[in-house]
């Protein structure tokens, strides 16, 4: 154990009139130094030694840390303030930072949290009830995100330990089922007619959002100078623009580059903002939708709105055969399984399709015999199968049941059964 009082020598070479001290308990890594705000020597060996017992009394758990004490004696909202300077000095934007005001003194208030021991999992399940019918599950889950980021702060700055997390074992319920607002694609059709509107501005904002999969905010602070025009045009994506705060990079196809240069000549200041006049908005997009006759909300409760023209892009991407790593590239998910879960929607022609080609396989009458002589196929798979009954063509069908070959063999030379002729299936719609 180190311990010990000093004076602070100052550059002039005098000497502080107030005792410091530095103690280190046994093996800690940890050397306390702090001022006895005392100048008596005998006053200040009593208060080195109050807090030799203090130290020894945390380095054996008897006692928590003095940052924790402190942090419980204080009120909740005096917590609150700090956090939220903390992100405002993460730059959040005043949005975030409000609502995530607004929502934790909503909790504290309901569920009468005073200070950090008052919070516990059974309040928020009760909360959570009662709200069940006029909060979405998503939105619950944003209350969630914003109480743990909340204590994981706390947990930086040494006022609490990971382990008295009260919310750890507190889970986010999945929103799978429980959608309040669903958004659906919208057809090759309806595509083409939205775009054509007879005003330019609105069409071209609308062509956009489509073809590049770009967010309302990220159109709506578009420049000039993010465009490029080249043999390959493309858009590069400011980060201060984004959702994600990272640039990049999207590519534009030609036709969609072909308006906006020649939209780029009439617009009055073509250094600025691409959109000056802003982007239409929700209310705006139901207007055109129904003057077309397309439906802005149809009858299973999807929503064609602004942000389902970015579901419209996912979904394009992937009838187009677009792997699903690039498609999220694209799209700029972090997880490709957000581009291929939520945002992209499967076409019932797609659907039935796959029916087609598994209709394909299965024989018309029940087959009269089953031959289990001879490897007349050499190296065919199923969908060389499925692509021959498709055409109209006499297919050998392997059988897996007599063969003795399991699903890892087709593809393998392997014994056949009856030959089977399957006509009149129209290819599958892509």
């Amino acid at each position: 154990m180190i311990k010990y009082l000093y004076k602070q020598k100052f550059k002039n070479g005098k000497l502080s009139r107030v005792w410091r001290a530095r103690v280190r308990i046994a093996d800690s890594p940890e050397l306390h130094d702090f001022s006895t705000g005392l100048t008596d020597h005998d006053a200040a060996k009593k208060e080195l030694a109050r807090k030799v017992v203090e130290y020894e009394k945390e380095y054996v758990g008897d006692l928590k840390p003095k940052k924790i004490r402190e942090a419980a004696a204080q009120p909740l909202q005096a917590l609150l303030a700090g956090f939220l300077k903390h992100l405002e000095g993460l730059k959040k934007t005043p949005k975030y930072i409000k609502l995530t005001k607004s929502r934790l003194e909503e909790l504290f208030a309901a569920c009468k949290w005073k200070y950090f021991r008052d919070i516990n999992v059974a309040d928020f399940d009760e909360w959570r009830s009662s709200h069940a019918e006029d909060r979405s599950v998503k939105t619950i889950n944003h209350y969630i995100g914003h109480a743990k980021t909340f204590i994981y702060w706390m947990e930086e700055n040494d006022m609490s330990k990971e382990e008295d997390n009260p919310l750890k074992r507190l889970k986010k319920v999945s929103p799978k089922g429980h959608e309040t607002r669903l958004r659906r694609e919208l057809t090759i059709n309806d595509i083409w007619r939205l775009i054509h509107i007879p005003d330019e501005y609105r069409g071209l904002a609308y062509f956009m959002a489509i073809a590049t999969g770009l967010r309302h905010g990220e159109l709506r602070a578009l420049m000039w100078a993010d465009i490029h025009f080249e043999a390959k045009s493309y858009i590069s994506v400011r980060a201060a623009t984004t959702k994600t705060h990272e640039k990049a990079t999207i590519p534009l196809i030609p036709l969609l580059a072909q308006r906006l240069l020649k939209f780029k000549g009439k617009c009055p200041n073509p250094s600025g903002k691409v959109f000056f006049n802003g982007v239409p908005r929700a209310r705006r997009l139901k207007e055109d939708l129904e003057s077309l006759g397309i439906k802005y909300r149809n009858e299973l409760d999807q929503y064609a709105d602004f942000h389902a023209l970015r579901h419209t892009c996912a979904t394009l991407l992937s009838r187009a055969n677009v792997i699903r790593k690039d498609a999220s590239e694209f799209m700029r998910h972090r997880d490709s399984r957000q581009t291929e879960e939520v945002y992209t929607h499967t076409n019932a022609q797609n659907i039935f399709g796959a029916a087609e080609q598994l209709a394909a396989l299965f024989p018309s009458e029940e087959p009269s015999h089953l031959s289990t002589q001879g490897n007349d196929i050499q190296g065919q798979n199923m969908a060389e199968y499925v692509q021959m009954a498709k055409n109209g063509k006499h297919t050998e069908i392997p059988n897996l049941a007599t063969s003795g070959k399991g699903l890892a063999d087709i593809g393998k030379p392997c014994q056949t059964s009856k030959k089977l002729e399957v006509a009149g299936v129209e290819p599958a719609s892509r």
